[in-house]
């Protein structure tokens, strides 16, 4: 049985530093979380002009997994944990912040130079408590080691984490899901069939859809109901959409800045580690 809509949720212009905005469908007010997805960030296409470099300082995070998705557009990444890396279209970046770790992102030479179109995605992937403390980790995930899945007719689906249709993403995580960037071109339609105890949705970063009758537009995210395993969407124009499902974390959520924790009575800790210095610096 086809599961029904419970919510369509539209997205929220927020500046993110100064002079950069994104759009932001998760969280907002009585919406917290999607399974394990607790952020999720727009941005783009938009056109970058030469000389207006991308830069984003050095900051922390803990307790959860940043996660980019880059749609178009080139940028860059280093951290404390001395990786440098440059994420060109197509590619992913999935971070493990754990215990602590400092990064900055930032646009490549070359979009610096010579200008470009940059669209990408950013989303929040909580940790279970188990692991909200394990040391910090970087996956660089080139777009070609993506398993790009031919689901239907004009519809491909590129499988960033989890298991799906005998292939396997190669984000390595921490509770159960399945994460990726759906294609699909006008007229087409595609059905996923996910376990009844996943969460599930996607948000619609390019283009119009119908879902159950409603017709979905460029950055909404849809949630639907709980206790059924299957979902359709049917492009009405070309479309770039992402695949957001898994496990619920059952488990306090504290989102107090860059920081995840499950009390109140830990962020006092994580402030003194950052005070400290032991989520390193930028290098």
């Amino acid at each position: 049985m086809q599961a029904p809509i419970k919510a369509i949720y539209n997205s929220k212009r927020e500046e993110v530093v100064p002079g950069t905005f994104i759009e932001r469908p998760i969280p907002q007010m009585g919406f917290k979380k999607l399974g394990p997805f607790i952020l999720l960030d727009h941005l783009g296409p938009e056109p970058i002009l030469p000389g207006n470099p991308i830069n984003i300082p050095p900051h922390p995070h803990v307790g959860f997994s940043p996660v980019s998705i880059v749609l178009d557009g080139y940028l860059a990444h280093r951290d404390s944990m001395g990786n440098y890396a440059e994420i060109n279209p197509g590619d992913v970046q999935w971070l493990t912040a754990g215990k602590g770790m400092m990064h900055e992102e930032l646009s490549q030479k070359r979009m610096d130079e010579q200008g470009g179109t940059i669209h990408f995605v950013q989303l929040w992937v909580n940790l279970p408590k188990a692991f909200k403390k394990i040391a910090p980790t970087y996956q660089y995930i080139p777009a070609d080691s993506i398993p790009n899945l031919d689901l239907a007719e004009g519809v491909q689906f590129r499988l960033i984490a989890g298991k799906y249709e005998g292939a396997e993403g190669p984000a390595k995580t921490y509770s159960d899901m399945v994460l990726g960037h759906l294609k699909m071109q006008t007229g087409s339609t595609v059905s996923f069939t996910l376990p009844e105890t996943y969460d599930k949705g996607f948000f619609l970063a390019e283009g119009t859809v119908e879902v159950v009758d409603k017709t979905i537009e460029k950055e909404q995210l849809v949630v639907f109901e709980n206790g059924f395993s299957t979902f359709t969407i049917t492009a009405k124009t070309d479309t770039d959409i992402i695949i957001l499902t898994g496990e619920p974390i059952n488990e306090p959520l504290i989102i107090y800045g860059p920081f995840v924790v499950n009390s109140l009575q830990e962020i006092p800790e994580v402030l003194a580690d950052y005070d400290a210095g032991k989520m390193g610096e930028v290098r």
